[in-house]
């Protein structure tokens, strides 16, 4: 992804950081013996299938080549946390208007993906329940609130790569009905980023997605007829 991005004439890229994990904390096995003597945490099997020896890496991106009707840049950003820290990255949702409910699975929400840069009011988390980490992804935005996500952890990574952390792309992956007009903006943002990654990067193929964005928007085409 970082490659592509850098690659790309069509892209500016403001910030990355590739920073890898010390030798002596660069396996699976001894993240997870520290989350389990350090933090009394362990963590759902399905991690072992995508670990990334990072200890930091992040991207902000946007195209340089905005149409002159697009209220705004197609951009992207991704800044994910490395696994030993998701125990210490909680969140601060609960509000008095939550239900029990809703509490409990504020309470339980760890950061994996964040955009800062951006300054969106995003991010993407995974739960720790009964000191597990669980591998089902939950995504957050300040304007629409919180959404279960069809991926766990490791089809989210396989996505980002994809997507290259187009912002809003998550969306794709939502059970959100798009077709609502309160919806518009992040329609439009989705319209332009796949319109984007699908010229800026010919060589992969973006009909899946299309597809996913498509069945999201099908009721609002069906009732203009």
């Amino acid at each position: 992804m970082l490659q592509a991005l850098r690659a790309s004439p069509r892209v500016k890229v403001f910030e990355k950081t590739e920073k890898m994990l010390a030798p002596e904390n660069a396996t699976l096995d001894t993240v997870i013996a520290n989350l389990a003597e350090f933090a009394d945490v362990s963590a759902h099997e399905s991690f072992r299938s995508c670990w990334m020896s990072f200890e930091r890496l992040s991207v902000h991106w946007e195209s340089v080549d905005q149409a002159a009707e697009e209220r705004e840049t197609v951009g992207g950003e991704a800044s994910l946390v490395y696994l030993f820290d998701l125990a210490s990255r909680g969140t601060d949702l609960v509000t008095e208007q939550a239900s029990e409910k809703e509490r409990e699975l504020l309470r339980s929400l760890r950061v994996v993906d964040d955009q800062p840069a951006g300054g969106n009011g995003t991010f993407a988390a995974v739960r720790l329940v009964d000191r597990k980490l669980m591998p089902d992804v939950w995504f957050f935005d300040i304007r629409t609130g919180i959404h279960a996500l069809d991926v766990n952890y490791c089809d989210y990574l396989d996505a980002l790569i994809t997507t290259k952390g187009g912002y809003g792309w998550q969306y794709l992956y939502a059970d959100i009905d798009l077709t609502k007009p309160e919806q518009r903006m992040v329609r439009e943002r989705l319209t332009n980023l796949l319109a984007f990654l699908a010229s800026a990067f010919p060589d992969v193929d973006y009909s899946a997605l299309q597809e996913r964005f498509d069945a999201r928007t099908a009721r609002r085409a069906r009732g203009r007829h």
